[in-house]
């Protein structure tokens, strides 16, 4: 299986991308770094560090990588910093 994970360097993404990485999944992963940690990053996965906003660059990735699915977990992870 293939999966597309946005915020695969975050708590929740990065533990998600370890478990299937063990299943022989294959992985890409995008993620800003604004909340998630760059020591997050499996040796074997594909990493692009991008905005999710940057629909050219997911685009790209869907069209070429053909994910069978797409985890989304990059988002704000604090209130304040939506307002």
């Amino acid at each position: 299986m293939k999966a597309l994970i946005t915020g695969g360097c975050g708590f929740i993404g990065f533990n998600l991308t370890k478990h299937l990485f063990r299943q022989n999944w294959q992985m890409h992963v995008i993620d800003n770094l604004s909340t998630g940690r760059p020591e997050n990053q499996l040796a074997g996965v594909d990493y692009t560090i991008d905005s999710i906003e940057n629909r050219p660059v997911i685009q790209k990735l869907v069209e070429h990588f053909q994910p069978d699915v797409i985890f989304h977990l990059g988002a704000q992870s604090y209130v304040d910093f939506s307002f």
